[in-house]
C-alpha cells in the first residue's frame, strides 16, 4: 500500500507540498505528530538531537512538540505528509497558490472552507513566498484553538482574520519561528 492510502486508511489527513533547491525553513513545531514520506529530491531534517536526512522513498516522523527546522537538498524536494492528531481533529489543506480549499473534519463533522491568500501576505506574516500552504494550516490550527470549526467563515481572505483575532498576525510571526 504507498503512502497516501496507507494513512488515508489510518484516518491521517494527507498533504503535498515542494520546495526549490535549498530552501530552509526555520525551526519550528506542530501540536500533532506529522509523518513524512520524501516522494522527489531530498531534505535534511535538524531535530533536537540529530539529523535526519531524507531521499525519495525515506521516511520520518516526528513528534508532537519537536522542535526542528529542515533544509532541502540540491535538486529541491516533494514530500508528503500525513498529520496525526490526538484530539481526532484533522485539517487537509490543498490547493495552488493564492486559493486553498481546507476541509475540517472534527467530531464526527466537516466543513468546508475556501481560502485566498493576498499576494505577498505570507511574507509579511514571516513565513516567506513560498510557504502559503503551510500559512493556511497553521492558520486554520490557530482558528480551531479559537473557536469550532462550524464558526469559521465558508469562504474568506486571511488577511481578515486579524478583525476577529486582533493577534493573528503577530501570532503568525511567532509561529514562523522568526523574528517579527
Amino acid at each position: 500500500m504507498d503512502f497516501f492510502a496507507e494513512m488515508l486508511a489510518a484516518g491521517h489527513p494527507v498533504s503535498e507540498w515542494s520546495n526549490g533547491p535549498g530552501y530552509s525553513y526555520p525551526a519550528h513545531s506542530h501540536a500533532y505528530e506529522k509523518i513524512l514520506s520524501c516522494v522527489e529530491g531530498s531534505i535534511t531534517f535538524h531535530l533536537e538531537d540529530r539529523d535526519e536526512h531524507l531521499s525519495a522513498g525515506d521516511r520520518l516522523i516526528v513528534e508532537a512538540g519537536v522542535l526542528h527546522s529542515a533544509t532541502v537538498g540540491d535538486a529541491g524536494v516533494r514530500c508528503l505528509e500525513a498529520q496525526v492528531r490526538s484530539d481526532e481533529e484533522s485539517v487537509v489543506v490543498s490547493g495552488e497558490a493564492g486559493r486553498y480549499d481546507v476541509e475540517v473534519s472534527s467530531r464526527g463533522s466537516v466543513s468546508a472552507h475556501t481560502v485566498e491568500v493576498p499576494t505577498g501576505y505570507s511574507k509579511k506574516l514571516g513565513w516567506g513566498e513560498h510557504r502559503e500552504l503551510e500559512v493556511v494550516r497553521e492558520s486554520f490550527a490557530f482558528l480551531l484553538e479559537r473557536e469550532p470549526a462550524s464558526s469559521i467563515l465558508p469562504s474568506f481572505r486571511l488577511d481578515v482574520i486579524s478583525r476577529y483575532f486582533p493577534e493573528y498576525e503577530s501570532e503568525m510571526k511567532r509561529r514562523s519561528g522568526r523574528p517579527g
